[in-house]
């Protein structure tokens, strides 16, 4: 086997031409990744196929199709940057236009929902807030790629297909490109990559990407707010009460008057 990519929970490796499989160290996420990424494979063109489960001289994982082509944080450079964004905003606009009729996904507003009332660290008014904040946005039902970034975006011949779809839901098309930005502003990985370096710079090639120059980031800045809240709480319900989690928190809170704002920061 061939060492072909490393991710939170386990490496990549090739067992055959056009074949892959995924090797998990912690298994505690498999079978839902494993659900979740199978299902968006057999029932949209956006995903690769996945197919068996597999357990490897005691490790555990599943195999699926490789995507081939090199991923586009390895190919982008300060030069390339915006051409790469907005090619990026263009890929994932097509994944927002497509026809979801037919798919059986959570929701992000049901998930959001079980987020906001387990912040147990929050003012029953606060949490009260942030619920009509999310109620008074449209619910939506596209599909939703829940991480869409470089890293897991394969590139070949300028198109883009998009790797581990581990979060995938329906929703707001909002919702996902706000889960976008909010990876790129406040990165707890890829601290050296140049779309992090040079963020706005690239914020700003990937919104023209996806709505030309008609951006509007009223509602954006709300689900900004609200991918805080989700980051929050998985990490408090993971025990990193840290700095990062009470700077989650202070941004949650002290953002209350600004959300109106069209401005990004």
């Amino acid at each position: 086997m061939i060492l072909v990519g490393s991710g939170e929970f386990g490496n990549v490796f090739r067992i055959e031409p056009g074949r892959v499989v995924k090797i998990f160290d912690d298994t505690r996420f498999l079978e839902l990744e494993y659900k979740t990424c199978k299902y968006v494979g057999d029932h949209t063109p956006f995903a690769p196929k996945v197919y068996n489960l597999v357990d490897l001289r005691g490790q555990s994982g599943y195999e699926m199709e490789e995507i081939i082509g090199e991923l586009l944080i390895d190919v982008m450079d300060e030069d390339s940057l915006e051409a790469y964004g907005i090619l990026m905003g263009e890929h994932h606009r097509r994944l927002h236009d497509y026809q979801t009729d037919h798919l059986k996904l959570y929701h992000i507003h049901d998930v959001m929902k079980k987020h906001i009332e387990r912040l147990n660290n929050f003012d029953k008014e606060d949490k009260v807030w942030l619920q009509d904040l999310l109620e008074s946005l449209p619910r939506g039902n596209c599909l939703l790629h829940g991480d869409f970034m470089p890293y897991n975006l394969i590139c070949s011949n300028k198109r883009l297909r998009a790797l581990d779809w581990s979060d995938a839901m329906l929703g707001p098309s909002e919702a996902d490109i706000a889960r976008t930005i909010y990876f790129i502003i406040d990165p707890q990985d890829y601290t050296d990559a140049c779309y992090t370096m040079f963020s706005n710079k690239f914020i700003e090639a990937y919104l023209n990407g996806y709505y030309g120059n008609k951006t509007t980031m009223g509602i954006i800045r709300k689900w900004l707010l609200l991918n805080a809240v989700f980051e929050y709480d998985q990490l408090v319900s993971e025990q990193h009460n840290n700095f990062f989690t009470e700077r989650l928190k202070n941004y949650i809170l002290n953002n209350k008057e600004s959300l109106g704002s069209d401005n990004l920061f």
